[in-house]
């Protein structure tokens, strides 16, 4: 029974997460995971999210990362869909979809993209939670309704 709890939990982590990232300060392995329609990258401890007494608790997140910088209402904006880490594992380029719009006030599908370039270090930081310290850098993708990065040595294909 617990074998199969466990192959369940693995292949539900594998739904829902992007990437795996075991950056060598961190004591890892740890999950990034978009919050896709709320603008936050999680920082998950993934053996603490395998224990059975977090099941159902935010107690294995160990940060929330802004995409955005927040407007200067403080409203959140933002909209994750896809999370592509560097080749060292210390950079991750966020995809939003949307850009730097709140979703509640953007109805239609696919408005202008972004990309939020973030410090991985940072985001695995538990100071760093429910904040922007991990953006290094946020531009436009180019085009609409951005979902899918291919990250080059020279070039980002959106």
């Amino acid at each position: 029974m617990m074998k199969n709890s466990v192959s369940a939990s693995l292949i539900v982590f594998s739904l829902l997460t992007l990437v795996v990232a075991d950056v060598a300060l961190a004591k890892g392995p740890f999950i990034l995971a978009t919050g896709r329609r709320v603008p936050l990258i999680y920082a998950i401890d993934f053996d603490a999210a395998l224990r059975p007494q977090n099941n159902n608790t935010p107690n294995a997140i160990v940060s929330r990362s802004m995409v955005h910088p927040d407007r200067l209402d403080g409203t959140l904006v933002g909209d994750p869909a896809n999370i592509v880490l560097s080749g060292d594992s210390q950079t991750a380029y966020v995809v939003n979809h949307h850009g730097a719009v709140v979703n509640a006030e953007f109805l239609q599908h696919g408005g202008r993209g972004s990309i939020s370039v973030m410090d991985v270090n940072q985001m695995l930081k538990r100071e760093s939670g429910n904040s922007d310290h991990a953006l290094e850098l946020n531009f436009d993708s180019g085009w609409f309704g951005a979902v899918g990065l291919l990250v080059l040595p020279d070039l980002l294909l959106v």
